[in-house]
């Protein structure tokens, strides 16, 4: 009876909700605004002291809401990444089926991330069209009747593409009354309710692919009305307990509402990185590499690395990538100096740069102290780079691990790592020539007592032959 209540409560608010958001929203007109510039490009820095008319990146807005009362159909507004955005955006303008509006995140600049403390969305698309929003993390929602990271009532053919949604109060997606929908590699952790929710009064047209759901509240993906038909398949769930007291009604799919396994989902760990730090980006060994479907218009992951990097997409929002290393010596080699020098060479993908090499000893602690890069910068994608060891080694045999780190914070994985044995053999005098100087410095001696032996008896025979005189 309580989750009964509970629903016919949510339930209710939804329609007074969704009836005074579609008042409000029906009273914006259409505008145009960054499509004036050639690109139809806005920008967004919430770094700037105030805000200036967006068009430029010297001349940004401040938040991300003053970009979506004014862009109109074609725009696309660029927020900066590495910064913290404390706001709720409600797009107030439509798209067109051929000019998209859309929310990415600033090429190069990192991940702009949505604190939506005290709201009841990071992101609220009200009955709005043609819509992307794609490269946000957003978190902390924690208002509202139906909370929820993204939040989509009605529109049409709007898409929602590499976000990371964590740490909400309410569902990680939820929509509801749409007509097309297309929800794509997102990482959806730690929501108190469903990471997906498809809609409390139908809808149709949803498409589910390359999405990690993982430690909802209830169901991975769920949808509250029976007759909502999900085009899902290729996502990865994982630790979704379903209601508790139910387990009838399924776990990671919400099956009382027939919603049920696709053939290509994952229920394996993705082995995020570092959890404690918030950091969702995958490892090599990780089951969501290359087992994604191939989605010819995601070109890229939530820090612009191009997709696929493997045999196929990886599912989430980050696309696992290598960072490679090479090591000049590449075998064992005998150096005649106790400060030897290394060269290689480090490689990232594009449009990141390398930004580090280091090297270990002897299995020591990583350093660069000694490593310059040939250029006299690691500023690019592809580095040559010279290591001097600073400091004299002890003779004998070595090791030198190498490894490089690139500007969004990727090292190359341990098993990449370049290697290589080294022996230091400082110069000595040859063998064969002590041979010969041993003897020759012990004859000088003899020669030298025997000269010595006979100015003596010389002398002594002189005096001798004086006296008989």
């Amino acid at each position: 009876m309580r989750i009964a209540y509970k629903i016919i409560l949510t339930l209710a608010g939804f329609f007074i909700f969704s009836l005074l958001s579609f008042v409000l929203a029906s009273k914006v007109e259409a505008a145009t605004y960054c499509n004036a510039n050639p690109e139809g490009n806005c920008y967004v820095d919430g770094s700037v002291g105030a805000s200036g008319n967006g068009k430029t990146p010297v001349t940004a807005f401040k938040t991300i809401q003053e970009a979506a009362g004014v862009v109109g159909p074609g725009d696309t507004v660029n927020v900066k990444g590495g910064i913290t955005y404390s706001e709720k955006v409600t797009p107030a303008v439509s798209g067109t089926s051929g000019n998209v509006i859309t929310y990415k995140s600033w090429v190069g600049t990192g991940i702009p991330l949505i604190d939506a403390s005290g709201e009841d969305a990071g992101m609220s698309v009200l009955y709005k069209n043609y819509l992307k929003i794609s490269g946000f993390e957003i978190i902390n929602v924690n208002q509202g009747g139906i909370p929820a990271g993204i939040a989509c009532y009605g529109g049409i053919s709007n898409i929602l593409i590499n976000n990371i949604i964590h740490d909400n109060l309410g569902y990680g997606i939820f929509a509801s009354n749409y007509t097309g929908i297309f929800i794509y590699n997102n990482t959806i952790f730690n929501n108190s309710s469903s990471g997906l929710n498809m809609g409390y009064l139908g809808g149709s047209g949803a498409v589910l692919r390359n999405n990690i759901v993982m430690n909802s509240g209830d169901f991975g993906l769920a949808s509250n009305s029976a007759n909502v038909v999900i085009n899902h398949d290729y996502n990865l769930y994982l630790n979704n307990p379903g209601f508790p007291g139910l387990p009838e009604w399924g776990t990671d799919y919400m099956e009382i509402n027939n919603i049920f396994a696709s053939p290509h989902d994952v229920h394996q760990d993705p082995l995020f990185l570092d959890l404690l730090s918030n950091d969702f980006r995958i490892p090599i060994t990780s089951p969501a590499k290359d087992t994604g479907d191939t989605l010819t218009d995601i070109l890229t992951d939530i820090i612009g690395v191009p997709r696929p990097q493997g045999s196929a997409y990886d599912i989430g929002a980050y696309e696992y990538y290598v960072i490679t290393i090479t090591l000049t010596p590449e075998t064992f080699i005998t150096y005649d100096t106790s400060t030897p020098t290394f060269t290689g060479t480090a490689a990232t993908v594009s449009p990141a740069t390398i930004a580090l090499v280091e090297y270990s000893l002897d299995g020591g602690t990583w350093t660069a102290l000694g490593v310059s890069a040939a250029d006299g910068a690691f500023d690019e994608s592809e580095e040559e780079y010279t290591i001097t060891i600073p400091y004299e080694l002890s003779e004998g045999e070595h090791t030198i691990q190498v490894r490089a780190t690139d500007s969004y914070g990727n090292t190359t994985y341990f098993t990449m790592y370049a290697n290589l044995e080294f022996e230091i053999e400082l110069p000595k005098l040859p063998e064969t020539g002590m041979k010969v100087l041993l003897p020759m410095i012990s004859h000088f001696l003899i020669m030298l007592v025997f000269y010595r032996q006979v100015i003596v008896i010389t002398r002594k025979f002189k005096k001798k032959w004086v006296f008989l005189t």
